[in-house]
């Protein structure tokens, strides 16, 4: 009788002792599983919170890009650039109209063509010498970069007191189109 009640009873013992593992190892995983669903989650914020910075970058890039598109001259992409150089040095001697210009060799270095360009021109006020040299530096693409302004007075026995301006400098742009990729 002692035998069956004890058999019983370690049987019970065993019965709960196997229930409460289970339930432990149940808990156990249950937890695990929270923890990892909860990383997961936070996971999944941060790709959203990224995913949205990525977006308002690629917007803002877009913008950039549509800045810079507006900056260029509607040929750039269109026309070769040593076309474009030349061009425009024709609208520099069509606004200096009677000045000379010299023009030696266009020389391309570290991915930019640089022609040197040398404006000589007699002025007789302030105002048109500060216009010529404000349209030179107005130049975007091409741009042209003063490198010496030189002015001199010199006399003339028939008109009198001549004021005349020497400016050295370079045309310059990107020796190829920013949609070919290349420097």
């Amino acid at each position: 009788m002692i035998y069956t009640r004890l058999k019983k009873t370690v049987t019970y013992h065993l019965i709960a002792g196997i229930a409460l593992s289970a339930v432990i190892i149940t808990l156990i995983l249950l937890s695990k599983y929270e923890n990892s669903l909860l990383d997961a989650i936070g996971r999944f914020e941060l790709i959203r919170v990224h995913a949205f910075q990525m977006k308002q970058a690629a917007a803002d890039m877009d913008s950039l890009m549509k800045k810079v598109s507006a900056m260029l001259p509607p040929d750039y992409n269109s026309k070769n650039h040593r076309e474009l150089l030349l061009l425009a040095l024709d609208d520099i001697k069509t606004t200096f109209k009677g000045s000379e210009i010299i023009v030696t060799r266009l020389d391309e270095k570290t991915g930019e063509l640089f022609l040197p360009v040398t404006i000589k021109f007699h002025f007789d006020n302030y105002s048109m010498l500060v216009s010529r040299i404000g349209y030179l530096q107005s130049m975007k693409f091409p741009q042209f970069t003063i490198k010496n302004i030189l002015i001199e007075r010199t006399e003339d026995k028939q008109i009198g007191a001549i004021l005349l301006c020497k400016i050295e400098g370079l045309l310059k742009m990107p020796a190829e189109s920013l949609k070919d990729g290349k420097k």
